[in-house]
């Protein structure tokens, strides 16, 4: 017995769910061509009305799972989109930081300065005063 493959969507002819001949979402690829019809698949809610026929599975449970299911793909699309968020923020605070610790240092760098260019002008008036006789 072949293994039955799950796909997207049927690429063979008949390209159709051999049960209701849907040609959207995953379908059960079974392997296996019949001369006159083509490849056989099967959509899923075909295999599982099957299933539920044959008493295999408690559709009710199933619907609920896959509601479950889809509610944990949800929820890891959200914490995707979240962490990207949340290291985008992570970076511009870094940047931002180093922005800070930049501007800090001119701050700095221009006080000293300023200090200096305030010893000199000191400096020159005293000159000055001492030239024209002050004290």
């Amino acid at each position: 017995m072949l293994e039955y493959v799950v796909i997207d969507h049927p690429p063979l002819a008949p390209q159709a769910c051999v049960g209701c001949t849907r040609q959207q979402g995953p379908t059960l690829d079974m392997q296996r061509e019949i001369l006159g019809y083509g490849r056989l698949y099967l959509c899923l809610r075909c295999a599982k009305n099957a299933a539920r026929l044959f008493g295999l599975v408690d559709i009710g449970k199933v619907d609920q799972l896959e509601a479950y299911a889809e509610q944990v793909l949800g929820l890891e699309r959200d914490l995707a989109v979240l962490t990207t968020e949340r290291d985008t923020a992570l970076t511009n605070f870094a940047l931002s930081a180093r922005s800070a610790n930049t501007l800090a240092e001119r701050v700095t760098e221009l006080q000293d300065r300023c200090t200096h260019l305030e010893s000199r002008i000191r400096e020159e008036a005293e000159v000055s005063l001492s030239l024209v006789g002050g004290s």
